[in-house]
């Protein structure tokens, strides 16, 4: 898949539907896609071993949108963090999805705070909420809510 709206509606089914790492990885490719260097506007394919080499130029890329007024590639880097959750809650590892979680929520309630509560078509507010509530439970990992098509 491609297209970018394309992608997070995928994303955003498979974290519905509970396939969490097929939800970690649409929004890893979506973070990588829009953190990239060279901003291509198409996503490319995420391996792990991809990810493990180009993470750290990817991150420094985030942080350059998000300076720029882009919050889309760290609200991707942080679902892409709260989707592991269930990954992590599925493999028993309740403390790694707990230590997971809080990461991310600290990333979405920055997000929230500086960008509103909805950003790219996505409650950012719920989904910080959701994640908080899996510090304490990890296996409270509720719905995102998708409000447009557009990323």
């Amino acid at each position: 898949m491609t297209d970018a709206a394309a992608l997070l509606r995928a994303a955003v089914a498979a974290w519905n539907a509970g396939r969490w790492q097929a939800a970690h990885e649409g929004f890893e490719e979506l973070w990588r896609a829009t953190s990239s260097a060279d901003q291509r506007s198409e996503p490319r394919p995420s391996t792990h071993a991809a990810h493990a080499a180009d993470a750290h130029a990817a991150d420094a890329q985030a942080e350059s949108a998000l300076e720029a007024g882009d919050p889309r590639p760290e609200l991707w880097r942080a679902l892409a963090q709260a989707a592991a959750v269930g990954v992590l809650r599925r493999q028993g590892r309740v403390n790694g999805a707990r230590a997971v979680a809080s990461k991310a929520a600290a990333r979405l309630r920055t997000l929230r705070d500086e960008h509103g509560a909805h950003i790219a078509g996505l409650d950012v507010a719920a989904a910080a909420e959701n994640l908080l509530a899996c510090v304490e439970d990890a296996a409270r990992l509720g719905p995102l809510n998708l409000r447009s098509p557009a990323p």
